[in-house]
């Protein structure tokens, strides 16, 4: 309860319903938090990539997530992303080309 910012006196006086709506949005908050953090490593790796790169490199193409493509309401795109692991082979294939 503590992680949640829930004190015991407030846990004791909710109903379990109430906890699971809560809990619910503690974890919402936890996973958009992570994927902050994420989008931020994301974007390093890419200004990183950019700087030995003529064209214009966009981050989706760099890394890719699994929440790549779903909206807000957890609906996946159609086309589902290349594996990042063989992006990220293809890109390092295509650097030593030009080294």
């Amino acid at each position: 309860m503590g992680c949640m910012g829930m004190s015991f006196i407030d846990f004791e006086s909710i109903t379990p319903d109430e906890f699971r709506a809560i809990h619910r949005l503690y974890l919402q908050k936890e996973e958009e938090r992570l994927h902050d953090d994420w989008e931020r490593i994301r974007t390093h790796a890419t200004l990183i990539v950019q700087s030995f790169s003529k064209k214009k490199i966009e981050a989706k193409k760099i890394l890719r997530f699994p929440w790549d493509g779903r909206s807000r309401g957890g609906l996946k795109s159609e086309e589902a992303p290349r594996s990042t692991r063989k992006r990220f082979e293809e890109l390092i294939a295509h650097l030593n080309k030009k080294k």
